[in-house]
């Protein structure tokens, strides 16, 4: 294949995957100085539940990932329509780019954007080649959600940025959010009430003035939904 051949092929690689919307996220670490790393990724996943585990896929020869390595532990930052100027400046590697957001920090001293709509701590489990990429495993040690600044999640299709419509004109990503926070505070105590009485619970929220969220009963079939329920009341 000649070198135009090669360049036209890589183009037309990228512009296909280009169809596919991806979420961003941002990855940090910290380097042998403790100083703070981090970079944009839009192929972040989950992998496991039990485990928890997730998973992204770095540029081979990525700096930032092989600061990552060295230190085995990182956060990662799910990013929210409002952090597109964020997303851009760490693409861009602005060197302004970590005075942009305000952050938190993990245990193991990785920051976190302060408002994104979702975070991790994770550690590394495992890294396999993939071509011009490596793909890594993590572990993760605790997760959470924001406080629902970050606004309705980012997306990147066609080499740009975007977001999605809300599922309903009454719709408050930060409402929503918060009904989030409470649910994961109140897990533990939860989870280990539904052991105790050998029953299943499925935790809802509301978003908006519609759900299709039920409740489910321990043999694992559907109740009524809300919205029937309210109707018949």
């Amino acid at each position: 294949m000649s070198e135009n051949e090669a360049a036209e092929a890589a183009a037309w690689w990228r512009t296909v995957l280009g169809e596919f919307p991806t979420g961003v996220a941002l990855v940090t670490t910290t380097d042998e100085q403790d100083e703070p790393m981090a970079m944009i990724v839009g192929s972040f996943v989950a992998v496991s539940q039990d485990p928890p585990m997730v998973g992204f896929l770095p540029v081979a020869g990525s700096g930032t990932f092989a600061a990552l390595q060295a230190k085995r532990t990182f956060s990662v930052s799910v990013l929210g329509a409002n952090h597109e100027m964020l997303s851009r400046a760490f693409g861009g590697r602005a060197e302004n780019r970590f005075e942009l957001a305000e952050w938190n920090t993990s245990p193991a001293g990785d920051m976190r954007v302060a408002d994104a709509l979702a975070w991790f701590d994770c550690e590394l489990n495992a890294v396999h080649e993939g071509g011009d990429h490596v793909v890594v495993l993590a572990d993760v040690r605790d997760y959470g959600v924001g406080d629902g600044g970050g606004g309705l999640p980012l997306l990147f299709l066609r080499g740009g940025y975007g977001t999605f419509a809300a599922p309903s004109e009454r719709f408050d990503a930060s409402d929503l959010s918060r009904k989030l926070r409470m649910v994961s505070r109140l897990r533990a105590i939860i989870t280990e009430l539904a052991e105790q009485h050998g029953v299943g619970v499925l935790l809802g929220a509301l978003a908006g003035s519609r759900s299709s969220c039920s409740p489910r009963r321990a043999d694992g079939r559907w109740e009524r939904s809300l919205a029937s329920t309210r109707s018949s009341a």
